[in-house]
Order: structure tokens, then C-alpha cells, then sequence
């Protein structure tokens, strides 16, 4: 402030006393007056007494990554941001949107930020599919009902953080038909063209030719049944079946004998419920003739890889002028 005589004064806010400001802005006289100032050495002692006076910062040693904590910031609280955490949350770990219903939840988050308004389950369900930019999968199942009604659900949404390899995406789908106790009644799995998904397909293909197996016979079994509308169906079933199924899958099959768990035993336990005692022979000699044949061709890439690395070494030797470059 300024006096009458336009002199910019300084007062203390514990005394009020009123000190002219030094041209050269030192705070030399401010600190000395601290020093003697009886209202500021009251109020000193009694935080000091209350245990609220803090003379020295400390800080506990601590083993966590640096890297994994967030830098200081100074900031106010955001609701938008929280919602948008929130969301985030529910997608990672799966949790149902009523979860931010429960009482324990807005309790915990009261605690910790007063300004929090609590949401409702319709919120965050839409921020986790409307307004938010997590990426997560979804899986729908397609089935016909009892009364021959094609029927469609989301059987979930699946957070996948990145780089979402194709043997993650596989052990996601395969989770999600544990959970709902459905792993044995799969008969297609249907992806979008990505090679992750390509992948993912080919990891779960190892899973399902029992299935196919198992399908293969209670088709046949169902031929028998006396009933006639029972038996047409069956029949027209059998014709798509045997329209993808009828030979042996040469991918499906190899897929089943390169997985350690299975090997060829696999071929041998499955092929005489999908084949005649006359053709199962047939059957697997094709899938061992095409594993023979795949084997070999390895074998023919590997030698010229090798025969092209020897000649790059046999050529560095006969030419000793060349230098070496590494980029």
C-alpha cells in the first residue's frame, strides 16, 4: 500500500506493523523483524505445540520404480477425468456398471476426494461404450433357441492392453466361454480380418477338433431315431457337415498334431468316430504325408539360407579390401 506521501509501505500480517519498502526490494529488515515479532512467536509456539508447525520436508527411501510414478503436479479436481477413469477401470478388470452403485465405492472415494458426486450404473455404461477411447473386444454369441429362434447376445467386453498378441486374444475368447460354461458347444468362431485375430484362431483351432469329433457323432447317432421330421433334419445337417467336414481339415489336423498335448494320437482317437474303420488309415496317411512334406520343405529353405551365408563368409574371406560397415 501507499501513505499520503506516496511511499509504497509493507505490513505484517501478525503485528500490522507498516515498514517502507526498500528501493533495492531486499526483505532483510522483514526477516529481522520476524525474529522479535511477539504475535508471530506466539503463533509459532502454538503450532509448534499442536504438532501443525513443519520446519523440515523428509521423505522415505523407497523401492518403487520412478518410472511407474506419476510426476508432480498442481491441479483441481476434475469429475470428467474421474468418469473417465471409472471407465477405464470397469473395462480392465470386468467389473459389472453397478459396481459404482455400491456404497463401499462412493464411500472410499469420498474419503479420498471430497468433491466427488458419485455416478449412476446408466453412466458409466455409457461412458464405457459412448465417450471414451479405451479399445476392448467384444464377443457376441449367435445360437438357435428351443422354438428354432436365432438368437443374439454380448457375452462381454474384453479390455485387451496392448500389443494384443494373437495367443492373448485366443486365452480372452477361450475365458469368456469358460465363464459361461459354453467351450464345448462352439461350433464357429467368426474374427475380423487381422492378422492378431489370424492368430488367435489358429491357437484355438487346437481346442475345438475333439468337438468337431463329438459333433460328428451325434450326428450319426441322430440317423437313428425313429422319428421322421428328426431324421430330415438330421440329414440336412449331415450335408452341411460333410460340405466342410467330410475330408479330413489339413489345417485343423496339423494344428492338432504340432500341439505337444495332442500329437498324433489325436488323429488315431478322433478320425474312427468321423471316419469308417477303412478310411481312417487313409485319413491320417494324408495328414502324415503333408507333415512330411511341410518338414521337407523346411529343411530345403534352411540348407539354401545356410549355403547363402556360407558364400557371403567364403566371399569376405577372398575379398580382404572390403570393410566391414555397420548401420
Amino acid at each position: 500500500m501507499k501513505d499520503a506521501d506516496g511511499v509504497i509501505k509493507i505490513s505484517c500480517i501478525h503485528c500490522k506493523r507498516m515498514y517502507s519498502k526498500s528501493k533495492t526490494a531486499a526483505t532483510t529488515q522483514l526477516h529481522r523483524h520476524l525474529q522479535s515479532c511477539a504475535n508471530y512467536l506466539k503463533a509459532k509456539a502454538d503450532k509448534s505445540k499442536d504438532g501443525l508447525l513443519q520446519t523440515q520436508l523428509g521423505f522415505v527411501s523407497s523401492n518403487v520404480d520412478p518410472s511407474a510414478c506419476p510426476s508432480l503436479f498442481v491441479g483441481k479436481f476434475d469429475m470428467e477425468k474421474m468418469k473417465e477413469s471409472v471407465a477405464h477401470w470397469i473395462m480392465m478388470h470386468e467389473h459389472p456398471f453397478s459396481i459404482v452403485e455400491e456404497e463401499g465405492f462412493n464411500l472410499m472415494q469420498r474419503r479420498g476426494m471430497p468433491e466427488w458426486r458419485g455416478l449412476t450404473r446408466n453412466t458409466a455404461k455409457t461412458y464405457c461404450i459412448n465417450n471414451q477411447k479405451i479399445e476392448y473386444m467384444v464377443i457376441t454369441g449367435h445360437w438357435i433357441d428351443e422354438s428354432w429362434q436365432l438368437q443374439k447376445r454380448v457375452l462381454n467386453f474384453v479390455h485387451i492392453p496392448p500389443p494384443r498378441r494373437g495367443l492373448e486374444i485366443a486365452n480372452a475368447i477361450w475365458r469368456c466361454l469358460e465363464d459361461w460354461g459354453i467351450e464345448s458347444k462352439i461350433h464357429t468362431i467368426s474374427v475380423d480380418n487381422a492378422s492378431a485375430n489370424d492368430s488367435a484362431i489358429d491357437n484355438l483351432k487346437n481346442l475345438f477338433l475333439n468337438e468337431v469329433s463329438r459333433v460328428k457323432v451325434l450326428l450319426d447317432k441322430k440317423t437313428l431315431e425313429n422319428d421322421v421330421f428328426i431324421q430330415d433334419m438330421v440329414a440336412r445337417m449331415k450335408v452341411k457337415f460333410d460340405k466342410y467336414w467330410g475330408e479330413t481339415n489339413l489345417l485343423m489336423s496339423i494344428a492338432a498334431v504340432l500341439d505337444p498335448r495332442c500329437k498324433l494320437r489325436a488323429l488315431e482317437f478322433c478320425f474312427p468316430r468321423l471316419y469308417s474303420s477303412e478310411n481312417v488309415e487313409r485319413q491320417i496317411a494324408i495328414v502324415r504325408k503333408t507333415l512330411y512334406e511341410l518338414y521337407s520343405e523346411y529343411v530345403a529353405i534352411s540348407n539354401i539360407e545356410d549355403e547363402s551365408i556360407g558364400e557371403g563368409q567364403r566371399n569376405k574371406l577372398s575379398n580382404p579390401d572390403v570393410t566391414n560397415v555397420e548401420t
